[in-house]
């Protein structure tokens, strides 16, 4: 089984789809794949994200960004913000960020300078910078679901100086 995630562009119009396999029971997260799709539709390349092994019912791959080559994403299984190359594969930490600042939000995106932008249960807005800090620029009110135990908001974007929030349920951004 197999379910789509998040869908991202890079500056050559290229898609990147998020996929993940399940096993035969739909239960445990088996392969975590971004496939590179050209702007005609067709495949180029399959990332297999490295290090989900576990007993993962949902994905562990938050935010994630291609840009010059490289997929930029936060892995939660193992704490830590990487970067990959897409024409070797290969694997790297990514900054010096604050990890459990990172681990705490529930959003995560990158803006166009590749600083890191974060959202928190608490409606806090926050910037990673390049040094590796987090800084809290801002505060929005976040809905709940209607039992009170979940957060709606999916997704936080930071583009063209202004923060764009998507609502998990409705699509509202």
């Amino acid at each position: 089984y197999a379910q789509i995630g998040k869908v991202v562009f890079d500056e050559q119009n290229q898609a990147y789809v998020q996929v993940i396999c399940y096993d035969d029971d739909y239960r445990y997260v088996e392969e975590e794949i971004i496939c590179r799709f050209d702007s005609d539709g067709k495949e180029m390349s399959r990332f297999v994200i490295p290090d989900i092994q576990g007993q993962n019912t949902e994905s562990k791959i938050r935010g994630f960004k291609c840009k010059d080559g490289f997929l930029y994403y936060y892995n939660e299984n193992v704490s830590r913000l990487v970067r990959m190359d897409t024409e070797s594969g290969e694997v790297e930490a990514y900054g010096t960020y604050d990890n459990e600042a990172i681990e705490n939000s529930f959003a995560l995106g990158f803006t166009e300078d590749d600083t890191v932008a974060l959202a928190y249960i608490d409606g806090s807005l926050a910037l990673g910078n390049s040094d590796g800090t987090i800084q809290e620029i801002g505060r929005i009110n976040y809905r709940l679901s209607e039992e009170g135990t979940e957060t709606i908001v999916n997704q936080h974007l930071y583009f063209g100086g202004k923060h764009y929030v998507t609502d998990g349920r409705y699509f509202d951004a």
